[in-house]
């Protein structure tokens, strides 16, 4: 699509239309629909978009996995209390978790803690 060249058109030549009016509006549309038509045909833009679709979508793809969560972390990465996840901890205690082997009842596990909370 080749660029229109910019003439200045007095602002005697074409009729005054309000922002607001419906008919601004429309034509505005009209204009917009037609303009990204003409753009979505130009096999260079098709490239450039199809390109930035695919980086688009491996970058989302790494912030996912950047974004997996240990436990007892808060957004940093940062190890936290794991009762209030707010403060460090100074200290571990143990919890008992329930087994899904009903032959080993519960596993004890360790949980940072701050001593606050």
């Amino acid at each position: 699509m080749q660029c229109k060249p910019v003439t200045s058109d007095s602002s005697e030549d074409r009729p005054r239309l309000k922002k607001d009016s419906k008919e601004f509006l429309e034509s505005r549309r009209v204009y917009n629909r037609l303009y990204m038509r003409a753009w979505r045909a130009d096999p260079r833009h098709h490239a450039v978009e199809l390109l930035n679709r695919q980086r688009w979508h491996y970058e989302r793809k790494l912030r996912c996995i950047a974004q997996e969560r240990r436990p007892f972390t808060d957004d940093s990465g940062n190890s936290v209390c794991g009762f209030c996840r707010k403060d460090p901890p100074v200290l571990e205690v143990m919890r008992l978790l329930i087994s899904p082997d009903a032959a080993a009842r519960f596993i004890p596990i360790r949980v940072p803690y701050c001593g606050h909370c």
